[in-house]
């Protein structure tokens, strides 16, 4: 069971996030009713209810070697260096909007509540926090996280496999509840500015917010209910600390979201930057 708290003011949900301790991870989901489910698992209950876990593990191998044969031209030379490793192509489909057993969390909680605040106004949206070190001590991970497969005749990690062949049948054996959380291998400009990290379940059909029930305290999962009536305060909040869609996505996507986020809250109608331009340009227009 997840501890739950419902701030009332913007105040007392500032102070919680602020108090929060390094040692956890946050997710914010702009719907506090959507549960903790990668983006695969969403595709699988869609379009293929009732498959078992060996047919959506077949699913996610033909997956994983699609994205890895085709993305290789496409991608700056430090990412393709990863594709060399499954969890690393996971981490690269996750990134550019594909379909993987990861979910995206945050060291920090105030990315978190950008995106538990930036979407779905009229609805509560939750941050999600999970101690990360209690997380990796309790979970039975050691198949995904430590030194017990064998590889080529050397002990190997789930996440150190190469061959998506290898991972497709070392995933068969991991335990149900087994969950690790990783940082990805390499610097890619978003993930360092949305202070990436992802959880990852040892077995691909599986929710994650189930998973995380694992842990035995109740405050080392925490549930932080953001009401939609304070969601526009809140990204007010935010702004003024520099935490906006083009900080968190500096590549042309931030502008692109940034003009839409102005668009739909209303900040254009608060702007002069570009009216001395109207007015000069609707002078000289024909009437």
């Amino acid at each position: 069971m997840w501890s739950q708290v419902e701030p009332k003011s913007i105040d007392e949900l500032c102070s919680i996030l602020h108090n929060h301790s390094s040692s956890f991870i946050y997710r914010g989901q702009a719907h506090e009713g959507w549960p903790l489910k990668p983006t695969i698992l969403r595709d699988f209950d869609e379009h293929y209810p009732g498959a078992d876990e060996a047919t959506k593990l077949m699913l996610e191998f033909k997956s994983v070697e699609l994205f890895r044969t085709k993305a290789m031209l496409h991608l700056p030379i430090l990412e393709a260096s990863i594709l060399n490793y499954v969890v690393g192509v996971l981490v690269l489909m996750q990134h550019y909007g594909g379909s993987a057993r990861l979910l995206d969390w945050s060291a920090s909680p105030w990315v978190a509540a950008y995106f538990a605040s930036i979407d779905q106004l009229g609805n509560d949206g939750a941050v999600y926090a999970i101690n990360m070190e209690d997380l990796q001590r309790v979970s039975p991970a050691s198949k995904l996280c430590s030194n017990t497969h064998m590889h080529n005749g050397k002990p190997g990690r789930l996440l150190d496999v190469m061959l998506s062949e290898l991972w497709y049948r070392m995933s068969l054996d991991m335990p149900d509840n087994s969950i690790s959380a990783i940082k990805g291998r390499v610097d890619i400009p978003r993930m360092n500015a949305q202070q990436s990290v992802f959880t990852i379940a040892g077995r691909v059909g599986v929710q994650h917010d189930e998973l995380c029930a694992i842990l035995p305290k109740s405050d080392d999962k925490l549930k932080i209910i953001i009401s939609s009536k304070l969601k526009k305060v809140l990204l007010a909040r935010l702004e003024k600390m520099n935490i906006n869609s083009m900080t968190l996505f500096p590549d042309i996507t931030g502008i692109a979201k940034r003009t839409k986020d102005d668009l739909r809250y209303g900040r254009l109608m608060n702007t002069n930057d570009f009216s001395d331009s109207i007015d000069e340009f609707l002078a000289h227009w024909p009437t």
